[in-house]
């Protein structure tokens, strides 16, 4: 009767594998794999089994001999794979990383072989129990050492069950196979070998899930089940202590416990498949909301300083709809690096520790330490390493619970980043007080891929390792945006100050042609007045109108001057040269005044293609308004000039900064003809002639304040 019932047992397993199949091909997971092999293990072990009771083979015979091997080879394979599935630890060896199962079972395998076939064959005892001679004792006692060493030191790794339960496990099991081996018998250990595997599995699944569900239930109770103490099922011949009654029963339950598991087991893929979707449902939604609030926040703004003063409320919505609590805005400074233009849900000291330390952060940076901050497989609440899709080769996940990487699937999805500050933060810097040396960043990307700025993210609302490439993909759409509108912002700011240039040269050609005429009067009666008798007291009147009337003219000149830059006689120059050039015409300027001249060059500039005239006029103007500015400062305050001449994208930077006092509107530096000169120069046109013959080169030229003091300007001119 327990034939017939294991028989029916195995067929219902084997129609229950079918369905897990099934299963397996549509959501395709390494668990799900593993437990197919390993129900495939228990089921040929329960068939074997039937075949060699139906078959009514004679005791000491080869094929019954092999039918045992075979099937309890199978069988402890099978626990194995239980054991590897739920606790995919690892170890590295060279460049591989290995399952701590895979030298595990090599040697409980071994001892199956030895003990059920090959022993038994050259003794001549074939039935389970038999004595070992010393020689095999002391094989057997080997492997089980290896088996124990390994079992050992995959307990002491950070997995699903706490440390110091895995190793009472170990050496509880220890414990019980130690004195049969002493005594002789090679039986009992690789019994409670098998049991342990199976409580040990029961344990994780428990640890694992940790949810009071159907599956959940059947399959712990399946596998205690499973393990029941092995010694009980003996014949009766072997422990007359217990009727045959009691040993059907134990025998019933161990088989109806493989039932349950494999029926468990399928509940459980079920089970993950639907917190999947239910997970899946509350994300799209909380995605879309997340978007709708992003398409709500209007991107406008007539300039770029404009627009980056409102980057403060963007900030503030970012941090209430995303999975981040604070947020911070990085965009491109004056000097080619970053400052921080906006921030949410951080305190002042923290949002300038960020602006600090951007100041002084590379473009490169965002290559050079960043890493994925979201990859393509994520994880939601509550999953664990069954619900993420797959084991990669190359890496096993270290920790059950910890998200595993299918080998086919790409890597990173989307932009996002782990932003690494380490290697530029400076001695007691406040970042490295508060541990904010990393952080999630989402580029702002321009032509080309290239780093214009980025979304700074810190304080996640949830575990970062359970977050999904969707959690940020509003995000994303939002940095595009973001990068979208400043660019547009920008283009309208250069559109309105080229019109107001445009409007103020025609205004100034205007203004000489009206003025020319009367001056010309002027200068006429003035030269009659000279040439006329007058009094000692009247000649120095007529002398003043002579020269003011002259002063006037030249003025009037400058100003058609203005109106009409042209790109006559372009050629390739040197920037270098003329900022050389205009060093040793600066140089008195900067020993009467005891400036500081510091003058950065990178190496292997190109030429850029202009007028080199004009170029050197602009850059002179600006270096003596910086002198002009410095003029201004304490006698104990800190007087430098500072020129840093850059390169990128077949385009020239020169950053001339000064630390003298800040203006009140650096964007608004160059709008008037006049832009404060005292008294040094005063037929000069100021800054606006200056940006006047940039805009004629093709380039921009750009003002703003910089920490604690100075104003600094960036001139950018194409190359070719």
């Amino acid at each position: 009767m327990t034939s017939d019932f294991q028989t029916s047992a195995a067929l219902l397993i084997a129609a229950l594998m079918l369905a897990f199949a099934y299963l397996h091909a549509r959501f395709r997971s390494v668990r799900t794999l593993l437990w197919i092999l390993a129900l495939a293990c228990a089921e040929l072990q329960a068939v074997l089994v039937s075949i060699a009771d139906k078959a009514a083979l004679a005791e000491h015979s080869t094929a019954l001999l092999w039918l045992n091997t075979v099937g309890e080879s199978a069988l402890m394979l099978g626990s194995t794979l239980f054991l590897a599935s739920l606790s995919p630890l690892s170890f590295r060896l060279g460049r591989f990383r290995i399952l701590f199962a895979v030298p595990y079972v090599i040697p409980l395998v071994t001892y199956s072989v030895l003990y059920y076939g090959i022993n038994p064959y050259l003794t001549g005892s074939t039935h389970a129990g038999h004595a070992a001679t010393s020689t095999w004792l002391w094989v057997y006692a080997a492997l089980a050492l290896w088996a124990a060493g390994v079992a050992f030191v995959w307990s002491l790794q950070k997995g699903a069950i706490p440390i110091w339960i895995a190793t009472l496990l170990v050496g509880l099991g220890g414990a019980f196979c130690l004195p049969a081996l002493l005594h002789g018998d090679a039986y009992w250990p690789i019994l409670v070998v098998q049991s342990g595997n199976m409580a040990m599995t029961a344990l994780l699944i428990v640890y694992n899930y940790r949810r009071l569900s159907p599956g959940v239930v059947l399959t712990t109770a399946g596998f205690v089940a499973w393990a029941l103490p092995p010694f009980l099922l003996l014949p009766s011949n072997h422990l007359n202590s217990f009727v045959a009654l009691t040993d059907i029963i134990l025998v019933r339950g161990v088989i109806l416990g493989q039932v349950l598991v494999a029926v468990g087991l399928i509940l459980l893929v079920l089970e993950d498949e639907i917190e999947k979707n239910q997970s899946a449902r509350h994300r799209e939604r909380r995605v879309r909301l997340e978007l709708e609030a992003y398409g709500r926040q209007a991107l406008t703004a007539r300039s770029l300083e404009e627009f980056d003063r409102g980057t403060t409320q963007l900030c503030a919505m970012i941090a209430e709809h995303s999975r981040f609590a604070a947020v911070a805005i990085l965009v491109p400074s004056a000097n080619a690096n970053f400052t921080i233009a906006g921030y949410a849900g951080m305190d002042g000291a923290t949002a300038g520790a960020l602006d600090a330390l951007a100041r002084r952060l590379p473009p490169s940076s965002f290559a050079s330490s960043a890493q994925p901050l979201v990859t393509g497989s994520g994880q939601t609440n509550g999953q664990t390493s069954d619900q993420s899709n797959d084991l990669s080769n190359d890496q096993i996940s270290d920790q059950a619970g910890e998200q595993e990487t299918d080998p086919t699937r790409p890597g990173p999805i989307g932009r996002n980043l782990n932003l690494d500050f380490t290697p530029w933060l400076t001695p007691g810097d406040d970042l490295e007080r508060i541990h904010l040396t990393r952080i999630g960043a989402v580029p702002l990307l321009g032509p080309e891929n290239t780093i214009e700025g980025a979304l700074l993210l810190t304080d996640a609302r949830v575990p970062l390792e359970t977050l999904h490439a969707d959690d940020l993909l509003p995000l994303e759409i939002l940095a595009g945006r973001l990068q979208a509108a400043r660019a547009q912002a920008m283009m309208l700011g250069k559109l309105i100050q080229s019109e107001r240039f445009a409007g103020v040269g025609q205004m100034a050609a205007n203004t000489a042609q009206q003025l020319n005429n009367p001056l010309t009067v002027i200068l006429g009666y003035a030269a009659l007045l000279l040439e006329s008798k007058l009094s000692l007291e009247d000649r120095p009147c007529a002398d003043a109108i002579s020269l003011e009337a002259r002063r006037m003219k030249t003025i009037l000149g400058r100003l058609s001057q203005f109106s009409q830059v042209n790109t006559e006689r372009f050629n390739s120059f040197s920037v270098p040269d003329l900022i050389a050039d205009i060093e040793q015409l600066l140089r008195p300027d900067f020993l009467r005044h005891s400036i500081e001249f510091r003058l950065t060059i990178a190496p292997s500039l190109a030429p850029v293609f202009g007028n080199a005239n004009q170029i050197r006029q602009a850059l002179l103007h600006v270096m003596q308004w910086a002198v002009e500015k410095l003029q201004r400062v304490s006698p104990n305050q800190e007087k430098a000039i500072q020129v840093e001449v850059t390169a990128s994208d077949a385009r020239v930077q020169v950053l001339i900064r000064h630390s003298g006092p800040s203006i009140l509107h650096p964007e608004q530096l160059f709008d008037s003809l006049s832009s404060g000169f005292s008294s040094k120069d005063p037929s000069s046109l100021g800054l606006g002639l200056c940006a006047a013959i940039i805009r004629e080169h093709r380039g921009n030229i750009a003002a703003t304040n910089t920490k604690p003091t100075g104003t600094a300007i960036l001139i950018d001119l194409p190359t070719t």
